[in-house]
C-alpha cells in the first residue's frame, strides 16, 4: 500500500479529498543520477555496501496504525532488509516502545549515557543531549556527506526548520521536516451576506470592521431578527480556526510569539502595545453585539455549530477551513448554502499584516557520539530523502508498495520528514493544471487533488471545501504562495527548547493572559487591565523569560 505522507496524515481529520492512500505519490520514474544511492528495486548492493556490511543502532516508536505483512515486525521488515541490501546497512534496534513509554526510555538512555547510534528526540531532550555531550556535532559531516538533493529537501524553507537543529551554530541533529506553513491563517467572510448588505469584498482591516457591524446589524440572514454575528471565535481566543490570530495580525501585534524589537533583542508579542489596540477594537465590536455574548463559554465544537446555525459571516481559519469546520455549515444536500469566500489577512494601515509561524519541529534524529559510521548515517537520510522525492517503483520496499496488505510501512525507516513546499507545490501546479487541462507535471497525489476539483466543476459539493476552496485560483493556497512572495510569513524567533522558568511559569501566565483577554473583550474589565496585567507578567516570571529567551538568542541567532 503507498504510504500517507506525514503532513497529509494530520490533515486527512479534516480534509476530505485526501482521504485516499498515496498522497505523498508518484514523483518520477527513478532515483536520480545525482543523489548517490541505489535504486531500492536493485538486486545489486550499492558499491558503498562493498566493504562489508555495518550494524547501525536505533530506536522506534510504536505505531498502531502499521500493519506488517506475514512474518515481519520492527526488528525483521522489507524496509530494513532495503537499507542492508543498498547500502549494506544492518539495522537494530535498541528499543521498540509505544509514545509515553518511548520517551521514558530516552530519557533513561540519556540518564545512562548510553544512547542508540540514531534516534528521534523532543526539542527537549535534545537540548539535554546537546548539554551531556552525548551528541554528535554533524555540521561537517552533512556538509561533506549530504548530496544537494538531500540539502535542497531539508532547507526548502529557506534553512527555517534546520537552523532549529544548531546550537551555537553547530548543526546538533536532523528535524522531521514538514511544511512549515501550513498554520498559515486566511481571513474567511460570508459572501452571500457581503450581496445582502451591500458592501465590497475586503481590502483593508477597517472593511473588516465595517462588514462585522453590518453582518450584526444589518439583518443579512432576511428573517427580519437581530440574531447574527459579525465575527466568530471561541472561548480559547487563538484557536486554529475561530481564533483571534490574525485579527491581532491586523495591529501588527503577534500573540505568543518572541519577536526582534529593533534594537537585536527579543520581546513577547502577547504584552506588545498593539495587542491592546486590538483588544480595545473587540471590546468596541462586543459592546455593539458583533460578537456572540456566550463565546466565553462555547469550545470550539460549540462555534462550530454557531456557524452551522447560521449565525456567523466572518472567521479566521488555516487553508483548509473549508473542509472543516465550514464544510458541514456551507454544504446541505449537496447544494452551497452558505457563501463563504477565502481573502488574505488584511492590515489596519499601508503596513501588510503577516501571518504568523513556528518554525520548530515535533522530532529531531540524533547521532550518538560513540557512532562507529556517521557516514552511513548520512547515506541513509540520502536514501529516505531519494525515496521521499521519488516514490515510483524505486521507493516500494521503502514505503511499503510491494508488500501486499501492509500499511504505513514508511514509518519504519529510520528517518521521517516530508516536503517542506507541499502546499506550495499545490497551489502552484494544481491551479495551473486545471487552467491548461495539462497533468502531466502533476505527482499522483497532486493528480488526485486535481481530479477532486474537477469533481467539484462537474457539481459534487462534496468536495467545495476539501478541493475548491483550496485549489481554485483564489482559493488559499494560491493566497498562501502570494504570502511567500510577498515575504508575509513571521516566524517566532525563539525556536528553543522551553527555558527553566518557562517550565516553571508559562502556564499559569498563559491562563491569567485568557482570563484577562476574556474580560476585557466581554466588557467585563476596562482595556487599563491590559496595563496591569503586562506588569504582573513581567513581575511573575516575565521578565526572567526574557532574559533567558535573549541569553539563548545572543549565542545562536545568525
Amino acid at each position: 500500500m503507498k504510504k500517507i505522507g506525514k503532513s497529509i496524515s494530520i490533515l486527512l481529520l479534516a480534509t476530505t479529498a485526501l482521504g485516499v492512500s498515496g498522497c505523498s505519490g508518484d514523483k518520477g520514474n527513478g532515483v536520480s543520477s545525482s543523489s548517490g544511492v541505489s535504486p531500492s528495486g536493485s538486486s545489486q548492493p550499492s558499491p558503498s555496501a562493498s566493504s562489508g556490511p555495518v550494524v547501525i543502532t536505533t530506536a522506534k516508536a510504536s505505531q498502531s496504525s502499521i500493519k506488517f505483512a506475514a512474518g515481519e515486525d520492527y526488528d525483521n521488515n522489507a524496509v530494513y532488509k532495503a537499507y542492508e541490501r543498498d547500502l549494506g546497512v544492518i539495522l537494530k534496534n535498541a528499543f521498540v516502545a509505544d509514545g509515553q513509554q518511548y520517551d521514558q526510555k530516552v530519557k533513561l538512555a540519556i540518564a545512562s549515557g548510553e544512547i542508540p547510534d540514531l534516534f528521534a528526540v523532543g526539542i527537549q531532550d535534545l537540548s539535554k543531549l546537546v548539554e551531556a555531550d552525548l551528541v554528535m556535532d554533524i555540521t561537517d559531516l552533512f556538509e561533506k556527506h549530504a548530496t544537494a538533493k538531500t540539502k535542497a529537501f531539508l532547507t526548502a524553507d529557506g534553512g527555517n526548520q534546520l537552523n532549529t537543529a544548531k546550537f551555537g551554530g553547530k548543526l546538533m541533529a536532523i528535524p522531521q521536516t514538514s511544511d512549515s506553513r501550513i498554520p498559515s491563517q486566511f481571513l474567511w467572510v460570508r459572501k452571500d451576506w457581503l450581496d445582502k448588505v451591500g458592501l465590497p469584498e475586503p481590502k483593508t482591516h477597517q472593511d473588516v470592521l465595517k462588514i462585522s457591524e453590518a453582518f450584526a446589524n444589518g439583518d443579512p440572514d432576511g428573517n427580519g431578527k437581530k440574531d447574527t454575528y459579525g465575527i466568530g471565535i471561541d472561548n480559547t481566543l487563538f484557536q486554529s480556526s475561530f481564533g483571534l490570530t490574525a485579527f491581532f495580525n491586523a495591529y501588527h501585534a503577534y500573540p505568543g510569539q518572541w519577536m526582534e524589537d529593533g534594537s537585536g533583542k527579543l520581546v513577547y508579542g502577547s504584552i506588545q502595545p498593539e495587542m491592546r489596540k486590538g483588544l480595545q477594537q473587540l471590546q468596541a465590536m462586543f459592546k455593539n453585539g458583533e460578537i456572540d455574548p456566550e463565546f466565553g463559554v462555547k469550545d470550539f465544537e460549540k462555534t462550530t455549530e454557531t456557524a452551522a446555525a447560521n449565525k456567523l459571516g466572518i472567521m479566521y481559519g488555516p487553508f483548509y477551513a473549508g473542509a472543516f469546520p465550514l464544510q458541514a455549515a456551507a454544504v446541505k444536500d449537496n447544494k452551497l448554502v452558505q457563501n463563504w469566500r477565502v481573502y488574505p489577512i488584511v492590515s489596519v494601515d499601508d503596513q501588510p499584516a503577516k501571518t504568523q509561524l513556528e518554525a520548530t519541529v515535533g522530532s529531531y534524529f540524533v547521532v550518538s557520539k560513540k557512532a562507529k559510521h556517521p557516514d552511513k548515517i548520512i547515506e541513509m537520510l540520502n536514501q529516505y530523502v531519494a525515496m521521499e522525492e521519488d516514490q515510483k517503483g524505486a521507493g516500494k520496499d521503502y514505503f511499503g508498495f510491494s508488500r501486499e496488505g501492509t500499511v504505513d510501512y514508511w514509518m519504519l525507516n529510520p528517518f521521517l520528514s516530508s516536503s517542506q513546499k507541499m502546499l506550495s507545490d499545490w497551489g502552484t501546479k494544481i491551479p495551473e493544471a486545471l487552467k491548461t487541462e495539462d497533468t502531466t507535471k502533476l505527482s499522483a497525489s497532486e493528480l488526485t487533488l486535481y481530479e477532486s476539483e474537477k469533481k467539484y466543476l462537474a457539481g459534487n459539493m462534496a468536495f467545495w471545501g476539501s478541493a475548491h476552496m483550496e485549489f481554485s485560483v483564489d482559493g488559499t493556497l494560491p493566497i498562501l504562495n502570494q504570502y511567500v512572495k510577498d515575504n508575509r510569513l513571521l516566524y517566532n524567533k525563539f525556536t528553543n527548547a522551553p527555558t527553566e522558568t518557562m517550565v516553571e511559569k508559562q502556564g499559569t501566565l498563559d491562563a491569567k493572559m485568557l482570563e484577562v483577554f476574556s474580560k476585557i473583550i466581554m466588557n467585563e474589565a476596562p482595556i487599563e487591565e491590559f496595563d496591569k496585567f503586562v506588569t504582573q507578567w513581567k513581575s511573575l516570571g516575565g521578565d526572567q523569560m526574557t532574559q533567558e529567551v535573549n541569553k539563548w538568542y545572543a549565542a545562536n541567532k545568525k
